[in-house]
């Protein structure tokens, strides 16, 4: 059998990475094939250059028997990688085989005594090619979306989507036969503080041994941690053409809530533009400087309300008329066409300042022009309820009393988590999650607003409020900065569906458009309105529950968009989950 070595380098352009390559030639039989980059390119580039490369060679004698071991630079490979590698390609021809096990079910395996485990995800660093397997790669990328090889796919990612579309899951070798060098830093921005960029199955731990076929037979299935079998089938769809990819990283399927229809979003991508074009942008001022007091025990929150307003849209105005209504503001007409405005007592006593936003505008701006009018007021707190918006009687006192409760949290009103219908039933009026918030109602604390001013001055990339919606931005604010979202179930506000959104008619086919439980069930919940103008009611329950991140978008959004946000602070939210006894009410894959 005939064993080659191809090692993918980046010694071309990153001087760093020069005398790792030499430890790994130093260390290998033979004289490997060295496929080097000149310039720093995406795995687009390169693997394609890698897997060209072993199909030209192969093409002479197609069918002579052997592979080969691809490596990474910057790896250390044990020092009988070669012959390891070559007994089990033996035991599996024709199987891809990753020597680098780089996740920690990968470990609990191995505890277990075996010495395989199947999995779709062979590890970048290390892995074994049957002959033919290049020109297989290639001849699949041929007929998936030409630009999903890129941007947030790289080469691993691509073999899995290959493989899984054989149904034919990588190998994985027990221990590793390979190690990766951490101490070289990665030619990924933000991969060195990656959580798997070692492998959790060392020889050291776990000394090699000659395999059998009953390892073989008895090699476990593990799936890949951080892509669901089902996310894996949704984006075999996706490349077949059965559903559109997600629009913005061309990675995903567009299969679940937050996505236009027709071009696609995926719950791993921020609601944004596909390619992040920022066209007419212009500069923003700073907003004021931040004034207004806090609540202080005892006192009562001082609200400034904003309510963006869309008036050329059918229904808005009789919407928002009513809304204002409910709120206690009216505003008359009288025979000689005087107009004067009235407000009730509950509406003079809670809220302190008042703007209506109907600027015909990008959401970057009038978002903006919101969020620095919140500042300049003398409030504790801002709220923004959109124009479609409906509300109880006792709105302003109910909300008096979340906000007693919850002083310092970010408070989303709109609150769609389904699993809230589970907890209001159970006598707990609230929950918090990484970054369930949606637009069309939401608090935020005076003391929090310089912060969320500064995080999207100083913390945000640019074109990131071109690409991001407000709600998302605010979201990515309480995410980035460990901040948890209250949300109130059953919740003071809910969504009127039958005012066309402003959006268009694909924005009216997303999930999650109204609130899973409003005021309206309190009849069920055997409750009263009158409860919701309690602090302790919101309390009630021993407080509220964390149902952990509500969307994957968020997270990939902060990895888009924040300047500061790593991948060990997205491993931490994918890994903050909603309690197991919730997720059965979750729609998204």
């Amino acid at each position: 059998m005939k064993i080659d070595i191809i090692i993918a380098s980046a010694a071309g352009w990153d001087e760093r990475r020069k005398a790792p390559l030499e430890r790994l030639v130093c260390a290998l039989p033979g004289t490997p094939l060295i496929v080097e980059s000149k310039v720093r390119e995406h795995a687009s580039v390169w693997a394609r250059n890698i897997w060209r490369t072993i199909a030209s060679v192969e093409a002479p004698s197609p069918s002579l028997p052997g592979g080969w071991i691809v490596l990474n630079d910057d790896v250390e490979p044990h020092p009988e990688m070669v012959p390891y590698v070559e007994q089990l390609a033996k035991l599996l021809p024709g199987e891809v085989i990753s020597l680098h096990g780089n996740f920690p079910s990968m470990k609990t395996v191995a505890d277990d005594g075996h010495r395989l485990a199947r999995c779709y995800w062979a590890s970048g660093p290390a892995m074994w090619f049957h002959r033919g397997a290049a020109a297989e790669i290639l001849g699949w990328l041929e007929t998936v979306p030409p630009d999903w090889f890129g941007g947030e796919v790289n080469e691993d990612g691509v073999i899995a989507s290959w493989l899984w579309s054989k149904q034919k899951p990588a190998y994985v070798s027990i221990p590793s036969l390979v190690r990766h060098d951490v101490t070289v830093p990665s030619t990924l921005p933000g991969y060195d503080e990656h959580p798997h960029r070692q492998t959790y199955i060392d020889w050291k731990d776990y000394p090699l041994r000659a395999w059998s076929q009953d390892d073989v037979d008895n090699a476990p299935y593990v799936p890949v941690p951080w892509v669901k079998d089902q996310a894996f089938a949704h984006l075999a769809l996706a490349l077949r053409g059965v559903v559109p990819l997600c629009g913005i990283c061309r990675m995903s399927p567009a299969s679940y809530t937050n996505h236009n229809r027709k071009t696609g979003v995926c719950t791993d991508c921020a609601t944004k533009i596909a390619s992040c074009h920022v066209s007419g942008a212009r500069q923003l001022e700073s907003p004021a400087k931040p004034r207004g007091a806090q609540v202080a025990p005892g006192q009562k929150p001082t609200f400034a309300l904003a309510i963006p307003h869309a008036p050329w849209v059918k229904g808005r105005v009789q919407s928002i008329l009513g809304l204002l209504r409910t709120l206690g503001r009216t505003t008359t007409v009288d025979v000689a066409g005087a107009m004067s405005k009235a407000v009730s007592p509950e509406w003079a006593a809670h809220c302190r300042a008042f703007c209506v936003f109907h600027e015909k505008e990008p959401c970057e701006f009038w978002s903006e022009r919101i969020w620095s009018w919140f500042e300049a007021q003398e409030t504790s707190h801002a709220v923004q309820l959109q124009d479609d918006t409906r509300v109880p009687e006792n709105f302003w006192p109910a909300l008096s009393a979340l906000v007693q409760a919850f002083p310092e949290d970010v408070i989303a009103l709109h609150s769609m988590h389904t699993g809230a219908r589970a907890l209001a039933r159970e006598g707990i009026h609230a929950y918090t999650t990484t970054d369930g918030l949606v637009g069309v109602g939401y608090v935020i604390p005076k003391s929090v607003q310089p912060a969320f001013r500064d995080f999207r001055e100083n913390e945000l990339k640019p074109g990131a409020r071109h690409a991001c919606s407000e709600d998302t931005v605010l979201a990515m604010f309480c995410m980035a900065t460990g901040r948890r979202i209250v949300s109130p179930c059953p919740t003071i506000l809910d969504h009127d569906l039958g005012v066309p959104s402003s959006a268009g008619p694909e924005r009216e086919r997303q999930d999650f458009r109204r609130p899973a439980v409003t005021w309206e069930d309190l009849d069920v919940l055997g409750g009263e309105l009158a409860d919701l103008e309690k602090k302790e009611y919101w309390l009630a329950g021993g407080g509220p529950t964390h149902l952990g991140t509500f969307y994957p978008a968020v997270e990939a959004s902060c990895l888009m968009h924040c300047r500061s946000f790593t991948m060990a602070d997205a491993e931490r939210a994918r890994m903050d989950v909603c309690p197991p006894r919730f997720q059965r009410f979750l729609r998204m894959g």
